[in-house]
């Protein structure tokens, strides 16, 4: 999975494929911030959906989207990250 992949303007998301051929991928709405420890943040999510079960492509989406929406309620843009335990209901399925 490659992340950071803008394939139409205003959008960011990922590119991905798995051992079968595959391939997918996802594009959401670009919020104009930098914040440190989003492509860990984006690992460790996907990292657990993959532990839990859930498919490369479902994980990366759902790491994709966690990740979008700590980025958008973190209200000030600091060299700690983004807010993410406020989200984090979003992971229980």
């Amino acid at each position: 999975v490659i992340t950071g992949v803008h394939l139409s303007d205003g959008a960011i998301g990922f590119y991905g494929g798995d051992k079968a051929g595959n391939t997918f991928s996802y594009q959401g709405e670009l919020i104009p911030r930098q914040f440190h420890g989003t492509g860990d943040l984006f690992a460790a999510v996907l990292s657990g959906s993959l532990a839990a079960g859930e498919t490369l492509s479902a994980a990366a989406q759902k790491a994709a989207e966690f990740v979008r929406a700590c980025v958008k309620n973190t209200a000030e843009v600091t060299p700690f990250g983004v807010e993410f335990e406020t989200q984090l209901h979003r992971l229980w399925n």
